[in-house]
């Protein structure tokens, strides 16, 4: 059996997080049918900064698991991708996504196209 790469779009709509707003946001995952369980998946995703940012960084989870943080000190937008570790996803889910503006963070993102990418039995 071959396996082949294969994507979801998790969140296509933008959702802005901001120190003077929601600072998480929550995306359930549907892994694809034939998801090769104990492979690394990539995580793209698109942010932009918006005005003046001061140490503002977002962390990123997956099942309630640290992935990534990524910090900017300037504003504009930036394609994001993550290889997330094999034992993020467990075969059987629920799954789930979260961004997390870091403590002591000042400003506001703005988060769209957010996909995974991941291997599955063809």
């Amino acid at each position: 059996m071959a396996l082949v790469a294969d994507y979801g779009l998790l969140a296509v709509e933008p959702f802005v997080l901001a120190t003077d707003g929601d600072t998480v946001k929550e995306i359930p995952i549907e892994l694809p049918p034939g998801f090769h369980g104990g492979s690394r998946a990539i995580l793209f995703y698109v942010i932009d900064i918006a005005g003046s940012p001061i140490d503002l960084a977002v962390e990123v989870e997956v099942n309630n698991e640290f992935v990534h943080t990524v910090s900017f000190s300037q504003d504009g937008a930036h394609s994001m991708h993550v290889a997330l570790p094999e034992r993020a996803f467990r075969t059987q889910g629920p799954h789930e996504l979260r961004f997390r503006l870091k403590d002591n963070s000042l400003g506001e993102v703005r988060i769209s196209q957010v996909a995974l990418v991941c291997r599955v039995s063809a």
